[in-house]
């Protein structure tokens, strides 16, 4: 997951959210179906370390998420 929120982050910054978003919902779905059908222990494990890396993104964005949302909340209630 560390490496996840330095992978992320400035591609996040570049790309913008939501497409940052779509790519590590895709990464984790991928990682997990290859975990499901994973034939050794192996495999299993690369799989787990694909979807660290595809769950760093909340890791990292939660934050961005949660003080976007609470600066629009504010906003609307003070001004309308």
């Amino acid at each position: 997951m560390g490496l996840g929120c330095l992978l992320w982050v400035p591609l996040s910054i570049g790309m913008g959210r939501r497409p940052t978003l779509l790519i590590a919902t895709a990464v984790v779905v991928l990682a997990m179906v290859w975990a499901g059908e994973a034939q050794s222990f192996q495999q299993l494990v690369a799989a787990v370390c694909f979807i660290g890396l595809g769950e760093g993104l909340s890791l990292s964005l939660v934050s961005a998420y949660s003080s976007t949302a609470a600066t629009l909340f504010a906003y609307k209630a003070r001004y309308s």
